[in-house]
């Protein structure tokens, strides 16, 4: 259904709910920015040579997303 919870019962019942629809879920899978995969990710995705820098995998980078053009 799309939807994001926040809980507050407690019972037994909503828990096992909550935690399926947790377990059960696909979550996207996201490259680090600040690694070579992701830095090679991002040449592809911007169709510009990817940079030469170290990477250090650090996830205050950011990620790697896939980008929608908005035509007007």
């Amino acid at each position: 259904m799309g939807r994001r919870r926040i809980t507050i019962d407690t019972s037994r019942v909503a828990l096992a709910l909550a935690r399926a629809c947790i377990m059960g879920a696909r979550y996207p899978y996201y490259q680090l920015a600040d690694s070579a995969e992701g830095r090679l990710k991002e040449a592809e995705i911007t169709r510009t040579a990817p940079f030469s820098k170290l990477t250090y995998d650090n996830i205050r980078h950011g990620f790697v997303y896939e980008r929608v053009r908005i035509s007007r």
